[in-house]
Order: structure tokens, then C-alpha cells, then sequence
């Protein structure tokens, strides 16, 4: 898989931080109003410029090989991840990965109020990328964003999939998904067999 090559060190490391600095446990309302017995804060990794570079180096071959053209997602969790993305692209594989965004609000009306940044046209290949998906429903509306431009949903990748299953529901909608990591109802963090793979087959 192309890409920038990250070891079997850096994963665990990275698995190691996102454990003991993303987790919050008790009584919390989601995003998307279910209860949980943990808080996840992916910020906490994706803006500490150590740990986005890391996974900016390990989302990059997942998503060229998708053959995505840009790279974005929600604001404000997806923001970071996709520049750590973009950046990794063009240092490490001379290539040129635009971002752009999907504001929370519309500005205007249209598509092209709510999605800034990267000039997207028509028949494009982008990649959505996350920092947490519980339901996928953050996911589905950027992809519904993109598409209203005549853009493609190349792949949807995410840092953490919660237990809640929003990763089959995305799949069931038709979009190729990724993820690094995943957690049980408890709140613990494991690696994904996928992310594994590719620490080693790329270290």
C-alpha cells in the first residue's frame, strides 16, 4: 500500500497516548444524544503535532489507495486530520492532497456554502476523514455534502470507531471504511487489525 512508513513502535506508542489522554469515564450525552460510560476528546492526539504527524503518516496509504484527489470532512474534529493528510502527501510522497471542510452551518445556500476550502469539481475521488464515528451520521452528511458538488466518496476513514457499529452502517450506504483504532463498551481502546498491517507491512 503506498504511503509513508510508520512502525510497529510509533503505532503502539501512538495506541499507548490516545489511551491515557483521549479517554474521559462516567455518565455522558453524545453528539448524537445516545448515553455513554465514556467521553472520547481525539483532539487531545490529532493537535499535538508528534501524534498527527504519526497518523497523518498512517491514513496516507490508505487513502492514496483509494485514489482520493483531496481530503477532508467535518468541522472542526476532521480539520487537523486531514491537513496532517495533505501535509504527509506532499513531503513524503510528492503529492498533492487539497483539504477542504464541511462547516457545521451553512452560510449561504447551496453546496458550495457549506463546503469550504479545496476548489472540489465535479467526478472528483475525495477521502472523509474522522476523528471518532459512533453512528456515522457526521460521516454521511459530509459525503451527502460532497456528492451535492458531483464529487466521489473514495473512502471514509476515522481514528477511533466507538462500539456503537456506525462503521457497518456507513459500508451499507456503499463507502469503503477504515479505521485505526476501536473500542469496546467500556472504553477501551484497541488496534484494528487493519492499522497493524499496515505498521508492519509498511515499517
Amino acid at each position: 500500500m503506498a504511503g509513508a512508513a510508520v512502525s510497529p513502535e510509533e503505532l503502539a506508542a501512538l495506541h499507548r497516548q490516545m489511551a491515557q489522554r483521549c479517554f474521559r469515564y462516567g455518565d455522558f450525552v453524545l453528539a448524537s444524544g445516545r448515553r455513554a460510560r465514556y467521553y472520547y476528546d481525539g483532539k487531545q492526539v490529532t493537535l499535538h503535532p508528534r501524534w498527527a504527524e504519526v497518523i497523518g503518516r498512517l491514513l496516507l496509504g490508505p487513502v492514496l489507495s483509494a485514489g482520493a484527489q483531496a481530503v477532508g470532512g467535518m468541522a472542526t474534529g476532521a480539520i487537523p486530520i486531514a491537513v496532517a493528510v495533505s501535509l504527509t502527501a506532499l513531503g513524503q510522497a510528492g503529492r498533492e492532497l487539497p483539504v477542504f471542510y464541511v462547516r457545521e452551518t451553512r452560510k449561504g445556500h447551496g453546496g458550495r456554502d457549506e463546503v469550504a476550502g479545496a476548489d472540489l469539481v465535479r467526478g472528483l475521488p475525495v477521502a472523509i476523514v474522522e476523528d471518532v464515528v459512533t453512528t456515522g451520521g457526521s460521516s454521511l452528511r459530509a459525503a451527502a455534502a460532497v456528492e451535492s458538488l458531483g464529487c466521489r466518496v473514495a473512502l471514509v476513514a476515522t481514528l477511533v470507531e466507538r462500539h456503537e457499529g456506525g462503521g457497518g452502517g456507513i459500508r451499507a450506504r456503499g463507502y469503503p471504511f477504515f479505521r485505526l483504532f476501536y473500542t469496546d463498551e467500556e472504553g477501551n481502546l484497541y488496534v484494528d487489525e487493519a492499522a497493524r498491517a499496515l505498521a508492519v507491512t509498511t515499517g
